[in-house]
């Protein structure tokens, strides 16, 4: 299924290919302005040798995530969006907006980045008394013309750029003293390793720049994985020359003092200076082209605030709303100092980079069939991706990684109680069952307890019986109990289906059966099903009013022993109408703790006042209410439960005993519980009964 992404493209047709659309912005955007204005200073802190152990691992994570986002162009198309669009189509639309809007605001705020860099430059080098913001102000409002005009445009000034770079890159390679120096140069140790990589970090984070424009793209399942590797094994290589020339051209202070270090040693500073503002332009002008191509998806789904006019776009394709929005996010970023930036950039770069390796992780991890790149890999590799994404950020700054990951948790929650219409071929409920049935194998190895049971409830439902027992059945499952209603008559199957319905909107584990045949076979079979599905039953419920599970009963009491289940025999109307219970329980009964737990589900449910009862002989009341206190206090029950002790004959007190609306009993042991001592109990009590039957796997005192 198309996720419909496609239509998000800007213009009128797909125009650009692997090298001008995505191999040309990545490589400017890598070789920007960490290049020329920090790589020398990451170098005079750490040393040459952590210095390009820092290149080596951030290129790393970015490598391992364009592996991942091979595997994932290779399998699906990928529409408008890029990192957005592939992250909702695996993690669903919500997790696809929550990373978006980091994205894109992350780009955003590129912009000002690379301004300030270029600024930085113009200053320091050529007139120092300009004003760096007044400088950046006009840059920024060069580019803003510039991304206006259009995409093409844009990629069209970043020829002339990537020879300008080359140049610059040229001189200074031709001043090089050798690796003697460069091996020898004693860092300043000013800061920690981890504070240098998040300042250089931000060096590598263009990767994304060819992707974001997927939505323009004439082939994008071939163009970005082609693009985005070549300029990462290039810019790679090309920074780590770059680390060993500055080393070996200045001494570790002057590294660290002087940012634009790179003019002063080059064959032709002029080149170098060139280069530095040729970087930080295009990397500054490819953020500007590329965000509001996210910002435009976004809209579309309608993701952020003003959706309906920021999807809007020009007769010419362009989206000129959202460029307007980037805009005025980059300029207020502008205020920023650059190393702020840098760790800003970092981190939410990070996060991307961490969902997007999650997205390939998961996918292959279940299993589906959908999943099917032609580009496989094994599942540590982007394992190792998100491992190394998140050891990154929390070394970088626990706290901001902290609070950074909060914020994204906020902004997904907001996102999911807003709900988004259409089936999304996300894999969130493929994940959910994937992890369903590990944990349930996991389970099932496991030895039983009592203290897990719970009301897992097997109901041979008719439509009457759902009419008079389902209240009841509602208060006996809640909070968290589980039903199976199995309909042994094709009639009643609608109405199990709308009961069984309901019960999943309020958040119960709830389905329906149905067979054709007689009651015992149609829960023998249920009872089949349930436990190939790992969830079998522990407790059957019957309608005592359905005469034909009345007659049924030695058949169902056999059936119950074999399967060691718990049986729970109703006779009842509304239980919304019941407001007290009267729970028997004798000495020694074998069903006391499957009554006592009953009891507590109705206390908690349904609110009710519960009556401890017993009958005992003539002469022993006062043991009786010992049993029965300590019983309370063991079982733990409501403080408020009250304790009633009767003397004399059974049947014959009955009659007299204290009213209740509900009566619930233990069912008495061998041939005596029979479907002529229920009639019995109910004519002489009338009102509400539950008649049970422990399985021996259930413990009130757990």
């Amino acid at each position: 299924m198309d996720l419909g992404f496609d239509h998000l493209r800007v213009g009128s047709m797909r125009r650009f290919g692997a090298f001008e659309g995505v191999f040309v912005p990545t490589l400017l955007s890598i070789l920007g302005v960490i290049l020329f204005l920090r790589l020398g200073w990451v170098v005079g802190q750490v040393g040459i040798f952590r210095a390009l152990g820092i290149i080596l691992i951030s290129n790393t994570i970015t490598f391992i995530t364009a592996l991942s986002l091979w595997s994932i162009v290779s399998n699906r198309r990928i529409g408008a969006g890029g990192a957005y669009s592939m992250i909702s189509r695996s993690l669903g639309m919500e997790a696809g907006g929550t990373i978006g809007v980091s994205l894109y605001l992350s780009q955003a705020i590129s912009v000002a980045f690379y301004i300030r860099g270029f600024s930085e430059l113009w200053v320091s080098r050529l007139f120092p008394t300009h004003s760096q913001l007044l400088v950046s102000l006009v840059v920024w409002i060069c580019l803003f013309m510039v991304s206006q005009r259009s995409a093409r445009l844009a990629f069209r000034l970043q020829y002339l750029i990537l020879v300008t770079i080359a140049l610059a890159l040229l001189s200074m390679y031709l001043n090089f003293p050798g690796l003697g120096p460069a091996l020898r140069l004693v860092p300043v140790n000013m800061v920690d390793f981890w504070k240098a990589f998040a300042v250089f970090f931000p060096a590598v984070t263009g990767i994304l720049a060819g992707v974001n424009m997927s939505g323009e793209l004439k082939d994008p399942e071939k163009a970005i994985p082609l693009g985005t590797i070549s300029a990462i094994v290039l810019s790679f290589l090309i920074y780590c020359l770059t680390a060993v020339w500055f080393a070996g051209v200045a001494p570790a202070g002057e590294l660290v003092a002087d940012p634009s270090v790179a003019v002063k040693y080059a064959k032709w500073p002029a080149l170098v200076i060139a280069g530095i503002m040729g970087a930080t332009l295009s990397s500054a002008l490819s953020m500007f082209v590329s965000s509001p191509r996210v910002l435009l998806a976004l809209s579309k789904h309608r993701i952020v605030p003003g959706s309906h006019w920021l999807a809007r776009t020009s007769r010419s394709g362009e989206p000129v709303f959202a460029i307007g929005v980037t805009a005025g996010i980059s300029l207020l970023a502008l205020f920023l100092s650059l190393n702020y930036l840098a760790g800003l950039l970092t981190m939410i770069f990070l996060m991307t980079y961490g969902a997007i390796n999650l997205s390939v992780l998961i996918e292959q991890a279940i299993g589906v069939v959908s999943f099917r790149p032609t580009f496989r890999m094994p599942s540590i590799v982007p394992g190792a991706g998100v491992f190394a994404c998140a050891l990154a950020m929390f070394l970088i700054d626990p706290f901001f990684a902290f609070l950074a990951v909060v914020l994204l948790l906020f902004l997904y929650v907001q996102l999911l109680k807003r709900g988004f219409s259409g089936s999304w071929p996300d894999v969130r409920k493929g994940l959910l069952i994937f992890l369903a049935e590990k944990c349930l194998r996991i389970a099932r190895g496991l030895p039983y307890h009592p203290k897990g049971w719970k009301p897992n409830v097997l109901f041979p439902a008719r439509a009457q019986s759902l009419t008079r027992c389902g209240d009841l059945l509602e208060a006996v499952l809640f909070p968290n109990g589980r039903l199976v209603a199995v309909c042994y008559r094709k009639e009643d199957c609608p109405s199990a289906r709308d009961f069984v319905s309901r019960l999943q909107a309020m958040g119960f584990f709830a389905t329906e059966l149905c067979f054709s045949g007689d009651p015992i076979s149609s829960v023998s079979q249920a009872l089949y099903v349930c436990e190939q599905m790992f969830l079998p039953a522990n407790l059957l419920f019957l309608d005592f009013q359905e005469e034909a599970l009345l007659r049924s009963l030695p058949e169902f009491l056999s059936l119950s022993e074999d399967k060691n289940l718990g049986l729970l025999g109703a006779y009842c109307s509304s239980a919304k109408d019941i407001k007290t219970v009267n729970l028997w329980i004798r000495e020694g009964s074998p069903n006391r703790d499957l009554a006592i737990l009953i009891a507590l589900h109705l206390h908690r449910s349904l609110e009710v006042k519960l009556n401890l009862m017993q009958v005992v002989r003539e002469g022993e009341e006062e043991k009786g209410y010992r049993y029965l206190a300590r019983l309370k206090e063991v079982m733990r029950l409501p403080a408020d439960t009250t304790v009633t002790v009767l003397s004399g004959d059974f049947r014959s007190i009955l009659g007299d005993a204290p009213r209740a609306d509900l009566n619930i009993f233990g069912a008495p042991t061998g041939e005596a519980f029979s479907s002529a001592w229920v009639r019995w109990l109910v004519e002489t009590l009338g009102g509400s009964l539950l008649i049970l039957r422990d399985s021996r796997q259930e413990s009130a005192r757990a």
